[in-house]
């Protein structure tokens, strides 16, 4: 065991699953899998291929009977529906043919072919700016580590029985690893890779595991035995904390537990300011396995269901048949209406095969202008939205409008697919509402125009603030530049919900803004009564709803937007915000 410079170490990375917790660290080495590589015969090829077929169904065996094991435990239900999606990864057509064709085209071994494959699918997704599509391609990564391990004779992945409390930090966990270690009722775990929209760590949140997951050689900088603090909150983990910080960890872990207990009472009730004023509030969904998430959190209903996932991934694009399924499954678990998106695609976000890729794809062929561009892509999907609407309140939303004529062509698409589906005898609803999404300045300065075309508005701030500000949001070198508060933003976002009030539409915000507490005021300042955001973040926007009335919010905006800079104006809200609910932000 190397030795090391004693006292208290701080390590950073991202907040995956929120919660406080000390314990003793148990590093996890699995180790890696070793791939052998070797050229074949061709009187070979029919065994490799063989000896991947009977891997593939082994992993996709264990997956089903974790998946068996996990779905009656506590939280197991989010554990099995994520399972489920690691199972679907298994039996991918397109991983599996382009496996196959490796192994009979290149004349190499299973194992070599996989490996390949993985690589080529893993770079694809790496290049995505979206960073949940990114997380995807660890998803198909986990998968794929499990297939090379029965090939390589393993029965199962190694995981060792780590005792009731431990802190189990890790250079990366599968969703499996996770319903595991919460069967152990391990008290957090901590990784090297990850984000915040991996399986993983959605799986944490349900299962109430802390996590801190992207900090680079965590698992070589800590050792089995050490005392550590892993604050899920914010991100962070104290290696051999002082008297101090283990002081600030039990006030805060009770503090936590007061408010907790409080959270849970606004689970039911509707989102409603101190004085009164009705705010709605949605949640954002990625994947059909999620649909349960709404209920769970106190949501009236899905105000964003992005439909890319089905798109990723593969070669031959899902039918209409396939897309009708993933629609119904979400709308039969919604709470109430159901705000499905149509493609996002283009640009940066392509099927991994697609040939065409734009040197600008931010500005190119993505969203509407993409499906307009695709009827062969577009009219399945609107096919399918609109069988699906049979089954509850389901709202159709366009994404990326610029202009009229887009909206009109739309609108034209989606009678023909109507009036199609009704002469094959098909039960569609006379209406289906339809909404734009309004994510770049051209469409706030046309919002009066836009409203007159739509029946409800849904604002993207991420796309928004990205056009506005001339900023590439997946750029890290200028992401302090993306300021929602900029007061170019702000004035967009109010030229529209103006827009829309003297419409009488509806008109959410659905960007990730919505889910930061100390934007909240500024967004009801400027008009916003509705808003859509991850489902585990809709407690605490309640509970500073019912710390606000529109009068504190509008004069809590009004002085933080007399600061000279952006930054400054958030630093302001932060600390109004703090102010009213201390508790929140300690």
């Amino acid at each position: 065991m190397t030795s090391r410079v004693s006292g208290p170490r701080i390590f950073f990375g991202i907040p995956a699953s929120p919660g406080l917790v000390m314990g003793r660290v148990y590093v996890l080495d699995r180790g890696e899998v070793t791939t052998p590589r070797y050229h074949i015969e061709a009187e070979e090829v029919p065994l490799q291929v063989h000896r991947f077929a009977r891997a593939r169904a082994r992993a996709q065996q264990q997956l089903e009977a974790l998946r068996a094991r996990t779905a009656e435990a506590e939280g197991g239900s989010e554990a099995a529906v994520i399972l489920d999606a690691h199972v679907l990864i298994s039996q991918d057509p397109d991983l599996i043919r382009r496996t196959e064709e490796a192994i009979e085209t290149r004349l190499i071994n299973a194992e070599w072919a996989l490996r390949d494959e993985l690589e080529e699918l893993k770079a694809a997704f790496s290049a995505l700016d979206d960073a949940y599509f990114r997380e995807r391609g660890n998803d198909l990564d986990q998968v794929g580590q499990r297939i090379l391990r029965v090939l390589a004779g393993h029965s199962e992945e190694p995981m060792p029985h780590f005792p009731e409390g431990a802190v189990v930090v890790a250079r990366d966990l599968t969703p499996a690893d996770t319903a595991r270690l919460a069967n152990m009722r391990v008290a957090a775990f901590v990784t090297e890779v990850g984000g915040r929209t991996s399986h993983t760590a959605i799986l944490a949140r349900s299962l109430d595991i802390p996590a801190v997951v992207g900090i680079s050689s965590i698992a070589s900088a800590l050792e089995t035995g050490d005392m550590v603090i892993v604050d899920g909150d914010r991100g962070v983990v104290i290696l051999e904390p002082e008297a101090a910080a283990v002081a600030d960890f039990e006030r805060r872990s009770q503090a936590r537990r007061v408010r907790e207990e409080s959270l849970r009472v606004l689970h039911a009730l509707p989102g409603r300011t101190a004085d009164g004023t009705r705010v709605r509030l949605h949640a954002n969904l990625e994947l059909p396995q999620e649909a349960h998430l709404p209920a769970r959190f106190g949501a009236e209903g899905v105000g964003l269901f992005r439909t890319e996932f089905l798109f990723l991934n593969r070669d031959v694009l899902p039918d209409e048949e396939e897309q009708y399924a993933n629609y119904v499954k979400v709308i039969e678990q919604s709470p109430g209406p159901v705000v499905i998106r149509t493609l996002d695609l283009g640009g940066d976000k392509l099927p991994v095969h697609h040939p065409y890729r734009e040197p600008n794809p931010a500005l190119g062929l993505r969203a509407i202008r993409y499906c307009l561009v695709h009827p062969e892509v577009f009219r399945p999907q609107i096919r399918a939205i609109l069988r699906a609407a049979r089954h509850g309140d389901v709202r159709m939303l366009l994404p990326l409008i610029s202009s009229i004529e887009e909206v009109r062509r739309a609108k034209a698409v989606i009678e023909e697919c109507r009036g199609q589906l009704r002469m094959e005898g098909q039960q569609v609803p006379d209406r289906v509402p339809l909404g734009v999404m309004i994510e770049t300045p051209a469409a706030c300065l046309v919002a009066d125009r836009l409203a007159a075309e739509a029946d409800f508005f849904s604002v993207g701030t991420n796309d928004l603030v990205q056009y506005t500000l001339a900023i590439d949001r997946a750029n890290e070198h200028l992401a302090h530049l993306a300021q929602p508060l900029h007061p170019a933003v702000l004035e967009l976002l109010r030229l529209t919900t103006a827009a829309a009030e003297r419409a009488g539409i509806e008109c959410t915000l659905c960007g990730e803004a919505a889910a930061e507490v100390y934007y909240v005021p500024a967004l009801l300042s400027v008009g916003f009564r509705a808003f859509s955001m991850n489902p585990v973040s809709i407690p605490q926007v309640k509970e500073i709803l019912s710390r606000l009335t529109i009068e504190v919010a509008e004069a809590l905006t009004l002085r933080a937007l007399q600061e000279p800079t952006p930054s400054q104006a958030r630093a302001h809200l932060i600390e109004g915000v703090r102010e009213l609910l201390p508790e929140m932000l300690d």
